[in-house]
């Protein structure tokens, strides 16, 4: 088994972007895993993606698929090993207030990671890099070279949202370059 994923700060909006373009441009489905009480999973095509939702309420877990999933699961945890090879895309906090980190990753055989890098590439490319952390118990700041982040989440953080790792973080990432 082989394992590739990233950590990036975008807004939420880009994320249902890319996704959208990927279902399109590969011909994937996509499964946005709704935990509240009860695990749901709706699941879209690139024949249905127009009704994917524009905003995530609710949602923090997107699943890209090569071919339809197999429904019917209870749990997350069945889901996934329903379904193996899937992208996994956990979608940070996107609030007004805070933007926190989401990531995106698989875990399956060297064939199928050598393609999910390819739909990922391109987003990949769009990232910017390099972010500051500022730790404010002591005022310390260290810059980190391998930090991602859109566009979009650099203008949040210059409207006043605080960019962070999670919601709990103490620490603020400052996304100016070095």
């Amino acid at each position: 088994m082989t394992k590739f994923g990233i950590q990036f700060h975008a807004r939420s909006s880009e994320v249902i972007d890319f996704v959208k373009m990927s279902v399109i441009n590969y011909n994937l489905y996509v499964g946005l895993i709704n935990i509240t009480a009860k695990f749901q999973c709706a699941v879209f095509d690139k024949h249905s993606i127009d009704s994917f939702p524009i905003v995530l309420l609710g949602s923090s877990k997107i699943l890209l698929f090569l071919s339809a999933p197999i429904i019917g699961a209870d749990r997350d945890y069945q889901f996934s090993l329903d379904n193996p090879g899937a992208l996994h895309i956990i979608v940070g906090i996107d609030d007004g207030e805070i933007l926190t980190e989401s990531n995106l990753g698989a875990i399956s055989d060297e064939e199928t990671i050598a393609f999910w890098k390819k739909v990922v590439k391109p987003f990949k490319k769009s990232l910017l890099k390099g972010a500051w952390i500022l730790w404010p118990s002591d005022g310390t700041k260290r810059y980190y070279k391998d930090l991602y982040y859109t566009t979009q989440a650099k203008l949040a953080y210059q409207e006043g949202i605080r960019i962070a790792q999670f919601t709990q973080s103490k620490s603020t990432y400052l996304l100016e370059q070095e």
